[in-house]
């Protein structure tokens, strides 16, 4: 009970750092381990083992949804890291943290090409190449490139961040006007991607961003200030410990891209976690 209480207070913490709610960002977690419950050998832990392990129906399903191609980015995400999982049995933060030019390529002895990836495992472990079965590779690589795909817009805003931190991200409906020209409110709403709202809902929403509402306050220029804070904290790094930024990373994904009940963010970034995937 001690380490899952110590375990919630962490995410509080965090929780309340990214969202700007304390004055002091807070870097805490539980001195608590995590107690070991199981018995490791024997009937007993094979059949609790067993107990944890998803049903055959369910691993079907899962398959079903793969192979019919999803377009919904929460769908695709699900069954192509499940499917990865398969076909190189990993740690999921190993998975997660994958480049995007992860795949290899590699001649065999006798003529064939072996197909892998490359991993930077956790835990202080050697960089590794892991070679996918060949049974598997079609669905390794379909997994890959639907991921691939998906993310695209989310690395070209992240490199974007990277390299002019001081301009504002020119999205589609981004107004065309100089970075210093004073905004209107409708080109703020435009600017800050609330056009799909009407006008009273876009500036309630702008205030609850801590912004004014107001013709000529904002410019670009000073509206970037306000989304270079909206960053994720560690930007520019995806996994600093393994040296993937995020404009190089597999799944690197715009703010709210799994959500069904709104649109992706078109100038945040964000880091998919085990959770997300639980």
């Amino acid at each position: 009970l001690a380490y899952h209480a110590g375990r919630e207070l962490a995410k509080l913490a965090s929780f309340v750092s990214e969202k700007n709610l304390v004055l002091t960002k807070l870097d805490w977690k539980t001195p608590m381990r995590r107690p070991v419950d199981t018995v490791r050998t024997g009937r007993k832990a094979k059949a609790q083992r067993e107990k944890k392990l998803p049903s055959d129906g369910a691993l079907n399903a899962l398959s079903d949804i793969f192979a019919s191609n999803p377009v919904v980015h929460r769908d695709i995400f699900t069954t192509s890291v499940s499917a990865m999982l398969l076909c190189a049995p990993s740690r999921i933060t190993e998975i997660l943290a994958l480049p995007v030019d992860c795949e290899v390529w590699e001649t065999k002895r006798d003529g064939k090409t072996a197909y892998g990836w490359r991993f930077q495992p956790g835990k202080g472990g050697a960089p590794m190449i892991k070679w996918i079965p060949e049974t598997m590779v079609g669905i390794a690589q379909e997994a890959i490139s639907r991921i691939r795909q998906m993310t695209e817009e989310a690395r070209r805003i992240a490199l974007w961040h990277e390299e002019h931190p001081d301009l504002f991200y020119r999205h589609a409906i981004c107004p065309d006007v100089n970075e210093h020209a004073l905004l209107a409110v409708f080109q703020t709403v435009q600017a800050l991607d609330l056009s799909h709202l009407n006008l009273d809902r876009a500036k309630r929403q702008i205030k609850r961003y801590g912004l004014e509402v107001e013709d000529d306050v904002h410019s670009l220029s000073t509206l970037n200030r306000w989304v270079r804070s909206q960053l994720p904290q560690e930007f520019p790094w995806f996994d600093k410990e393994r040296g993937i930024r995020f404009s190089n990373a597999l799944f690197c994904m715009q703010e709210r891209q799994l959500r069904t009940d709104m649109g992706s963010s078109v100038f945040t970034i964000w880091k998919p976690t085990v959770n997300v995937f639980n």
